[in-house]
């Protein structure tokens, strides 16, 4: 737990690189948006009848599901779809909310983010909360532009998505690039100066067999052709 910590002298440019983050958590969001459309297939005003009062990780959730109806016969392209969502809502959402939510002050040599902890009084007729401290983690700038292009990185993939969706749509289906590869590669282990808790997406694996309905009826008659 940090013992000195200052709210105020927090430098000018780690304010810069929180509404940098800011402002693109709110790009990334429309993008999700966008997706969906395109994926219904709707037109804008339809799509933001359905998306406008949602937050960000219900969208993302809806694309998920969205996507494992579209790709139903085709485990790449769903499983491209899987860890982007995967990416936003177990990765980059959580930073997201503690970077724009948390209580940012001074610490000893570098900005620390930490968070208000209330405990509730336990004698009877009081509703004071005692007020601490907890789990402060000093952040470099550096952390700070590494999640913002993190978080530009994902935009772009689901720009992408969107464009090889809506060509699908308009010229039939054509093979994709490898879009989960990608991916992979445009994530970066987080630098120095980052917290203990970020952490990168697992590598996605193809669904199981047994995820799939057909594929689990298929596996049952082959069990019970073998025993006969």
């Amino acid at each position: 737990m940090t013992r000195h910590l200052h709210t105020y002298g927090l430098p000018e440019e780690y304010l810069t690189a929180i509404g940098s983050i800011t402002v693109g958590w709110a790009a990334l969001d429309f993008s999700v948006a966008r997706v969906i459309g395109t994926l219904i297939p709707a037109s804008d005003a339809a799509r933001d009848c359905v998306t406008g009062p949602l937050d960000t990780l219900p969208k993302v959730e809806i694309l998920r599901a969205l996507a494992r109806v579209k790709f139903f016969h085709d485990d790449a392209r769903f499983a491209a779809v899987d860890w982007l969502c995967s990416d936003i809502i177990q990765t980059l959402a959580p930073e997201r909310n503690r970077c724009v939510h948390d209580m940012w002050g001074v610490g000893d040599d570098l900005p620390v983010r930490t968070r208000f902890k209330p405990e509730l009084s336990k004698a009877p007729f009081k509703a004071a909360r005692q007020i601490s401290f907890h789990r402060g983690h000093k952040i470099s700038l550096e952390y700070l532009t590494f999640l913002s292009g993190q978080m530009l990185e994902a935009q772009r993939a689901l720009n992408l998505l969107d464009s090889l969706i809506a060509k699908e749509h308009h010229d039939g289906p054509f093979p994709w690039p490898d879009i989960l590869q990608e991916l992979r590669q445009s994530r970066r282990h987080p630098p120095a100066g980052s917290p203990r808790e970020f952490r990168l997406p697992p590598e996605a694996s193809p669904p199981s067999p047994e995820a799939n309905p057909q594929a689990r009826r298929r596996a049952a008659r082959k069990r019970s052709s073998s025993k006969a």
